[in-house]
């Protein structure tokens, strides 16, 4: 393969998936602060299900006893 042929060296934005060159996981400050708000989101709801699972754990053993 000639190197005309070749791919520039480059990443992959994890938000959107475009190719970019450069340092960083994310292709700008916009794919960047919607994956951070992405992530909060999910950890958001992972947080609910968890209390959510004690309350209902809790309530189970007072019941029992």
């Amino acid at each position: 393969m000639a190197e005309a042929e070749r791919a520039q060296q480059h990443r992959h934005c994890l938000k959107c998936g475009r190719a970019f060159t450069g340092d960083g996981k994310y292709c700008g400050d916009s794919c960047k602060e919607e994956k951070k708000k992405e992530l909060n989101k999910e950890k958001r709801k992972l947080l609910a299900i968890w209390a959510t699972g004690v309350a209902l754990m809790i309530i189970v053993i007072a019941l029992v006893l």
